[in-house]
C-alpha cells in the first residue's frame, strides 16, 4: 500500500533513505526516496536514456509518446490520424504499466509538427479525451519525421497498486 515515506519505511516497503529495484508487470521499476517524496521510475529498458513514466508522490509524469512500436521503439510513419492514434495507444500503455488510468490524466502536452494540423488535432483530441478533458498545452515542433507527440501528467494519489498486485 502506498502512503507517506515514513509509513513505507516503517512497514519495510521502503528502506531508509535508500533505493531498490523490483520487477513489476514484467517491467523494471526503480524506487527511491528524495526528501519526503517517493520516486518511482517505470522503465522497460535499463539502457533507455529516460524513464517512460516517473511517479513522484501522488503525481505520474509520462514522457512523450509518439507513433512507435512498443516492442522495438521503431518509429512507424503514417498519416496524422494514424500517428495520433499510435501516440495515444502508447500513452495509455505506459499509464497502464504504471498502474494508472486515463481518467487520472490532469494535463496533456502535445507537440504537433505542422500548424496546419491543429484543426484536425483538435477534432481528434475531442473524440479521444472525453469531458471533463484534461488541461492541455499544444506547441509546434521542428521534427522532420514525427507529426505528433503526446506527454501527460496524471494525479494518482494513493490509488496506484503496489508491486505485490
Amino acid at each position: 500500500m502506498y502512503g507517506s515515506p515514513a509509513t513505507l519505511r516503517a512497514t519495510g516497503v521502503l528502506p531508509p533513505r535508500s533505493s531498490r529495484r523490483t520487477e513489476v508487470r514484467g517491467e523494471r521499476r526503480h524506487t527511491q526516496q528524495r526528501g519526503n517524496t517517493l520516486i518511482e521510475h517505470f522503465a522497460p529498458d535499463p539502457d533507455a536514456p529516460y524513464s517512460p513514466a516517473v511517479r513522484a508522490g501522488g503525481w505520474l509524469f509520462v514522457s512523450g509518446q509518439a507513433s512507435t512500436d512498443p516492442e522495438t521503439g521503431a518509429f512507424i510513419p503514417g498519416t496524422f490520424d494514424e500517428e495520433f492514434a499510435r501516440s495515444v495507444e502508447n500513452l495509455r500503455r505506459v499509464l497502464r504499466e504504471a498502474g494508472a488510468r486515463e481518467e487520472q490524466i490532469v494535463k496533456i502536452a502535445a507537440f504537433v509538427r505542422d500548424e496546419a494540423s491543429l484543426p484536425r488535432y483538435n477534432e481528434l483530441y475531442r473524440e479521444t479525451f472525453k469531458h471533463p478533458r484534461p488541461a492541455r498545452t499544444t506547441s509546434s515542433m521542428g521534427f522532420d519525421f514525427l507529426q505528433v507527440e503526446l506527454e501527460c501528467i496524471a494525479y494518482v494519489g494513493d490509488d496506484v497498486p503496489t508491486s505485490e498486485t
